[in-house]
């Protein structure tokens, strides 16, 4: 019999540093019944030129005006023939073995999706293993264990991160990405198609996925730091919303995981810049009045050096704030 055809896909803008390696990596995969698309999100680099040299016949190119990452998703959502799919930024590669495996492990476990596992580089181009804070090889249904996927994909201390390509899923009632959104699109992409249509999810602790380390991510960029303060925000609200829609329950458990995630940034932050320029940006960003309320409270979800964080930052003490992130750096690198 042969093997079910199986959609990749590729969104991508000014990608022309790593388009080919990207493909690539797709190309020589062990399994070869592939649909690759690829949607240039209206580049303004040598991108086209570097995909008009690929001609692989598996290869479908898709030429759109700029509209963001999560429209070329949908794009290649709707375009999508196989029966499985799934997402690889262009960013990043895989390994030769990656699709066979997933593949096979999804006939094998009878699910619907599979989340698989990844190493992420650092700025020192080092590769390192993405955590996995669940069993490997557990099932779970959203019909049984809704509450449990939600605490997995939100719990502040051992969430699961909710990377799109690193899910490998039947291609069937899938929902879109939400396009009002311009960060944790991918979270509430998620917690929509893992919480629908009664689905098993297999948690897979295997490594196939290579996220490479982007200096010119918009979250590495201080100077926009408010602003990526008010789209982490915005994607709260719709986390919320969708939770509310398939389980009717209220909880604090996105607020935390909310809070953890500006805590995080300011961590960021704190390891970027020099104390005056730290002070003045936290300051604008506590004159937001989303994020006062969210400080306000407590959090029993949060771990201890978090819980410290808060009652600094909620209490204006940002040079003890400053310092303790220091402090924490330190204690990384000598790990």
């Amino acid at each position: 019999m042969k093997n079910d055809l199986i959609s990749i896909i590729i969104p991508v803008y000014n990608g022309e540093e790593y388009i080919e390696k990207c493909i690539n990596s797709i190309i020589s995969q062990t399994y070869d019944n592939l649909e690759i698309i690829v949607i240039d999100d209206g580049s303004t680099d040598n991108t086209r030129e570097k995909l008009q040299k690929i001609l692989d016949p598996r290869v479908n190119k898709i030429y759109i005006k700029n509209n963001g990452v999560s429209n070329a998703r949908n794009i290649g959502i709707k375009k999508a023939k196989g029966k499985y799919l799934m997402f690889i930024d262009v960013d990043d590669y895989i390994d030769k073995h990656t699709i066979e495996i997933l593949y096979q492990t999804i006939l094998e476990k009878n699910v619907d999706i599979i989340r698989f596992n990844g190493y992420i580089q650092n700025a020192s181009l080092e590769f390192t293993k993405l955590e996995f804070p669940i069993e490997n090889g557990k099932i779970l249904s959203s019909e049984k264990d809704i509450m449990e996927i939600i605490n997995i994909f939100n719990y502040p201390s051992k969430s699961l991160r909710c990377y799109s390509p690193l899910l490998f899923m039947k291609n069937e009632n899938i929902k879109g990405f939400n396009t009002k959104l311009t960060y944790l699109e991918d979270k509430v992409f998620y917690l929509e198609n893992l919480l629908s249509s009664n689905r098993k999810i297999l948690f897979l602790n295997k490594y196939f996925y290579y996220y490479t380390y982007n200096n010119q991510s918009k979250t590495k960029n201080v100077d926009n730091f408010c602003t990526n303060i008010k789209d982490i925000l915005s994607a709260e609200s719709e986390i919320t919303k969708v939770i509310n829609k398939y389980t009717g329950i209220e909880n604090d458990i996105v607020n935390a995981s909310t809070v953890s995630l500006i805590i995080y940034r300011i961590n960021y932050l704190a390891e970027n810049t020099k104390y005056f320029k730290f002070r003045g940006i936290i300051k604008d960003v506590f004159d937001i009045n989303e994020v006062l309320c969210l400080f306000k409270n407590k959090y029993i979800q949060l771990n201890k050096i978090q819980k410290i964080q808060l009652f600094l930052l909620r209490n204006k003490l940002y040079y003890l704030d400053y310092l303790l992130c220091g402090i924490k750096q330190i204690i990384q690198k000598w790990r």
